[in-house]
């Protein structure tokens, strides 16, 4: 009789372990794609940088009832009209982890750049210049066109777009 309820216990033990890791590797194939009605976007500028550090922070928050899945990197556009425009790539090779975010609980992708220049008209976009922005989440079906996003300080203060770079790199997605 003991051997019995020995056997479904180990199970049960294994399964409560295994699962905890399953979740923190980010492994839920039942869970759907962020997309652009799951999220709200920030795109803040970081007044105080290190060398090497980023300029700028995307972050997206899931206000959707349901966990979604931000698997790769998201799309950024900097435009002024239909005229020159910066975009995003990864900094680095490779895809990141995919990440399932919770409801409530922000990603946070870190965007290289250099915010300011040095000569008159060495910004690719300048500050005087009416710009937009726009950000697809990774993975986004044909009819999800983004979400427009404003540059702001920590504050939330919004703040004349300005890209003094051809590219806006993106560190690897993080969950905050």
């Amino acid at each position: 009789m003991a051997r019995r309820t020995v056997v479904p216990v180990i199970g049960l033990l294994i399964g409560l372990v295994t699962l905890p890791v399953t979740a923190a590797c980010g492994r839920h194939p039942s869970v759907a794609d962020c997309r652009s009605p799951h999220l709200h976007w920030r795109l803040t500028r970081l007044s105080e940088r290190a060398p090497g550090a980023p300029a700028a922070l995307l972050s997206g928050t899931n206000t959707g009832a349901r966990p979604c899945a931000f698997d790769g990197y998201p799309q950024l556009d900097v435009r002024v009209g239909k005229a020159q425009g910066v975009r995003s790539e990864p900094r680095e090779k490779g895809e990141p982890a995919r990440l399932v975010v919770e409801p409530g609980r922000t990603v946070d992708v870190p965007l290289f750049y250099r915010p300011d220049g040095g000569a008159p008209g060495s910004c690719w976009i300048a500050g005087g210049y009416n710009a937009s922005s726009r950000v697809v989440p990774p993975h986004a079906t044909g009819d999800d066109d983004g979400s427009p996003v404003h540059f702001t300080d920590a504050g939330g203060h919004r703040l004349p777009t300005q890209v003094c770079s051809d590219t806006l790199r993106m560190g690897p997605p993080r969950l905050r």
